[in-house]
């Protein structure tokens, strides 16, 4: 399965957002950085976690549910 890169398609935060206004100022002041991480943030999910206007799924969308439900319902399908 294709993987999303911390720093690459996401801005991460700690778990108690305790880093956000460091980063908020950061990519505030980066703002070139930020749009470089967002549109390969947007790019990934487009190309890879699609649901088309016809409402079929991209196969790593359809995988991605699957392995989810399997998971969560602890069945394998």
């Amino acid at each position: 399965m294709v993987e999303c890169e911390e720093s690459k398609h996401y801005i991460s935060i700690k778990l108690d957002a305790s880093d956000i206004n460091s980063k908020i100022d950061y990519y505030n002041n980066n703002t070139h950085e930020a749009k470089r991480i967002a549109d390969a943030g947007y790019n990934f999910w487009n190309e890879n976690y699609r649901i088309f206007e016809d409402g079929s799924l991209s196969i790593h969308m359809e995988n991605y549910i699957i392995d989810n439900f399997n998971k969560i319902a602890d069945i394998k399908l």
